[in-house]
Formats: C-alpha cells, structure tokens, sequence
C-alpha cells in the first residue's frame, strides 16, 4: 500500500482520528499486512468504487471484517474475550490491531486451527499419547519363550512384574512371604521377572528382613525381558501370576502342563489401576482365563462375588467355585495405653496415607487434602496440629492448608520405622478407592487412632464400623471426608474406645497365613494330573509348534 493511498483515505478517517491517537496505531501498520485483492473479494462487489483500505479503515473494521486471508476478526474477539473488551471500551480499534501490537509476539491463534486452539485452552490434549501404548502394551503382553520337556520334577514358577526393592508396597511383600513358604516347602522356585530386568543381589541388599533371606540360594531369578533362549517347563509345572498382566502370560506357559490354570494372587480388582481404556479392558479379561484364585481379605472375596466376577461370573458358575482366601499380615505397631493417648500438653498429631504420584490415585491424595482443607476452613481443627502424610515416593513436599496449617509429605519408610511413626498419632486419613480394604487404615486403627476412611461398593460402613470402633467411615467427596474428620475429631478424648478399637483380629506372622491349611487347600492345584503331552515349544509370537 503506497503512502499516497493511505494519505487519500484519511478523507474517510475524520470520525476515527482521536480514537487512533489514543490507540497509538499508525494506520501504516495495519496496511502494511492489509491484503487489498483478498479483501475485495471477500467483501466488495466488482462495482464498488471505493478503495478496500478505505472501506476497511471507514467501515470494515466496524463490522468486523478481516483485513486478509490469515486473519479471522470474528474469531479473534470471540476466542480471546480480554481483546473484545479491550476493543468494546475503545482501547483498540479492532482484534487485528491487538494481534499486531501484542497478539504475534503472545503466540495468539490469528485464526481457527484446531489443535492450536485446543492446546490454547486446554495444554497437551492434543498430544497423542497413545500411539506409544500400542507398542508398550505389545511388549506387556509379549508371550514367555517356552519348551515342554519330559520331566517328573516339578518347579513352582512366580510371575513378577519386576523385583525392584524400591518399589515394593505389601502386595509384594505378601508374595515374597509365599515364596519363602514354598522353598521351605521343598517346592523348586523360579521367578520370572516380566517387565524389567532385575536382580536379587539388590533386592536382597535393598530390602534386608523383608527380602527372600536365606531362601534367595533354593530361588532361580529369569529375566522375561531378555530370553536367551526358551524356558524349559515340565508338565508337572506349575505358574503363579502376581497380578493380571502376568496372568495373561502365565495362561500360555499353564498350557503347556497337567494343570491348565494357573494361580493368581487377587490383591486387588486390578482394573481400578486405570481408567476405562486398553490397559482396563487388558486387566478385566484376565479373570475370565482359567485359574485358581487366592484373594487377599474376605472383603475382596465378596467384591468379586456380588460383582460375578471371574470364576464367580456366568461363564464359569458351573459347580463350586474353587478359590482360597488368605489375610494380610499388618505392621506391628506399638499397642495403645492410656498413658500414650494422654495429650500432657503435646501437640495433636494428623497422618494422612499421602501417595501423590499417578499410579495410587485410588488413594485419593486430592479428594482427601480437599476434605482436609474443608474441615480447617469450618474450625474442627484448631489449635496445635502436627500434620504429616506418609507414603510418598518422593521426600520434601509441603502441602499449604488453609489457617496457616501445612501437611508435611514424608517418604516412604522401612516398615519398622514406620510402625514406630505411627504410635501417638491421634486422627488418621486413609482412603481407598478401590475394593480392597487397604491396610495403613487398620494399622492406623490398631495404633488406637481415629481414622478416617471411605466406604466403596461392597465395603459398606456397618463392615468397617464392625472391624474397628476406630474406623470413622465416610463418603468419599469433599463434604463426606469433612464431616468424617469432624466425627473422628470428637471422639478423640474417648480413650476407653479408642483402645477397644485397637483390638483387631488377624494374623501376626505369614507363618499364620502361609500355613497348613493354606497349603492343604492349593494341593488340589499343586497334585493335578489331567493331562499329559508331547514336547511343545512356544515361540516368542505365541504359536506353538
């Protein structure tokens, strides 16, 4: 655009003067990217005389009309309304005005591009993400190299995801005890680890009391991951699966023996790990394969049965269901005395079972600090409050609460000192949304605190009012979890019942758990023989030949 052109339209620009002083917007910059051809096209009849800055400047502007082709003016107001109020209160003549002045170096969308105007609003949404799963759930679900062998012996297989100290919460302490059952046994261990490549040097470095022990010398470790060559496995074999994604692999290796199912430890309805995608519907499959499960606590026991679940579905309801059950081992924590419980002018202390990281959503680290966070804001909670959440898998974090209150994340510590942390304390929070109970909430409850916990399906309130006095049930929302803090914090100067709720039934030692009886029940799983094969090998694809 010449500057005599834009000298002639200042004719038409009288009404505009004073507004594009104020504005400081020299009329050059907006025609420097005006784009005449485009914008007579767009808006102008062949016929009419007037030039298109002219028209733009006089009275496109007004009507909203785009300057060129790459900027949309309806779109720019309606998209970002701080540019149409600033237009509306006469700050700035149009949206293309903002964009040239602010907008371009801001990285403003000038037009509709959808996946620029969904990261606009909403950051990584339009990431594709799973693309990768496919491959990583390839990988999961990569079957174990395997070869039938003609052999009377027989080996115990345990099916791990991975034998890392670093992460191992009771779920792996619970199966690491049954390993140590079986070597003493005499049963012939291996494990295999399926997704990561491990070793039980570390694991035995790392984990100490809480490792193998001396069984580590009767266990043989096969990284999965980086066959060399097929496992061998006789027909007598047997094949325990940690969880549901070894499950799927343990059903191939099964089918290879006497015994076409396998052993799963249930110690959790695993499809609540995730939401409902590929990894949900992976995880819910795995309960309609053949196998003998052993759920960890009666609640989840009749979880799966009034969900007909698995071998209690429809599918499978053929005769008496065949499964065993088995209870937890909890910490040992200091029992409760009323000299404990006596305040002497301390401080209350608050626990909160805190686990922020994706992986533990089920506990519920947001919906609790809300919760938290509503009950300070309405006065329960006042006064000299010592308040700590344990579980964290990273140290250091503070949680600011309302009144000046903070929640100090601590990390995850050695089950000794962690039994000893939690004497003293006087309210807990420790929720679970999932159908397994959880453990730190009975510890807690054990230690003589007042805990708060939420009920779910079929773990109703009369069920956790019927272990522990010390449980406070509650719902889990935000209101639900206040109110439960205020009932907990009410009763906490009833010492007589705080120690009566102290008093919680179940095993002391794995021994208990792992015992006669246990084995007497899988031996029907362990002295099968239905069948009998030739030689099979199966390949790193599945197939068998």
């Amino acid at each position: 655009m010449t500057l005599d052109l834009v000298r002639s339209a200042k004719t038409f620009l009288r009404p505009l003067k004073s507004r594009l002083t104020r504005s400081r917007c020299p009329i050059a910059a907006l025609s420097r990217e005006f784009d005449p051809v485009w914008y007579r096209g767009k808006y102008l009849t062949r016929e009419y005389l007037q030039e298109p800055l002219e028209h733009y400047l006089s009275e496109g502007m007004r009507l909203g009309h785009s300057p060129n082709g790459w900027f949309d003016e309806k779109f720019y107001l309606a998209f970002y309304p701080d540019v149409a109020k600033a237009r509306n209160e006469g700050r700035i003549l149009c949206g293309f005005q903002h964009y040239l002045e602010n907008g371009r170096r801001e990285n403003r969308v000038p037009r509709h591009e959808l996946q620029k105007c969904l990261e606009d609003r909403m950051p990584g949404v339009t990431r594709p993400v799973l693309l990768d799963k496919v491959g990583d759930l390839a990988r999961r679900l990569k079957p174990i190299s395997a070869v039938k062998v003609a052999r009377a012996s027989s080996t115990v297989w345990v099916l791990l995801p991975s034998l890392n100290p670093d992460i191992t919460f009771g779920g792996y302490h619970c199966v690491i005890e049954l390993i140590k059952a079986l070597v003493r046994r005499g049963h012939t261990v291996a494990v295999i680890s399926c997704a990561d490549r491990s070793n039980i040097e570390y694991f035995q470095h790392r984990n100490g009391e809480n490792s193998f022990g001396s069984a580590a010398e009767n266990v043989r470790l096969v990284n999965g991951c980086d066959l060399s060559s097929p496992i061998e496995v006789g027909v007598n074999d047997r094949f325990i699966a940690y969880s549901c994604w070894e499950a799927h692999l343990a059903h191939g290796l099964a089918s290879l023996t006497n015994e076409l199912r396998f052993a799963l430890l249930a110690q959790e309805y695993e499809p609540a790990f995730h939401e409902h995608g590929s990894e949900h519907a992976i995880l819910n499959s795995a309960y309609d394969l053949p196998h003998l499960p052993i759920f960890n606590s009666d609640s989840l026991r009749y979880f799966f049965e009034q969900g007909r679940l698995g071998l209690f579905g429809k599918r499978q309801s053929q005769g008496l269901p065949e499964y065993i059950v088995i209870e937890h081992v909890r910490a040992r924590v200091r029992a409760p005395t009323r000299e404990s419980m006596a305040r002497n002018g301390r401080s209350r202390r608050l626990v909160m079972y805190a686990r922020p990281e994706p992986h533990a959503a089920r506990n519920l680290f947001p919906l609790g600090i809300l919760g938290l966070s509503r009950a300070i804001e309405r006065g329960v909670l006042v006064g000299s409050w010592e308040m700590l959440g344990i579980g964290a898998l990273s140290a250091g974090h503070r949680v600011q609460l309302p009144r000046g209150y903070e929640l100090f994340l601590k990390p995850k510590m050695p089950i000794e000192e962690y039994a000893l942390f939690i004497a003293g304390t006087d309210l807990g929070i420790s929720l679970m949304y999932a159908s397994h109970p959880g453990l730190v909430s009975f510890e807690l409850a054990e230690a003589g605190v007042r805990v708060v916990t939420n009920t779910f399906s079929t773990r109703s309130a009369e069920y956790l009012r019927g272990i522990s006095e010390n449980l406070i049930p509650c719902d889990p929302t935000i209101e639900g979890i206040a109110e439960g803090i205020e009932r907990a914090v009410s009763g906490l100067d009833d010492t007589e019942s705080r120690l009566r709720g102290a008093n919680i039934p179940g095993p002391r030692s794995w021994d208990e758990v792992f015992d006669d009886k246990f084995f007497a029940k899988l031996s029907g799983f362990f002295h099968n023989r239905t069948r009998n094969g030739t030689a099979d090998v199966v390949t790193a694809n599945g197939e068998r030949r």
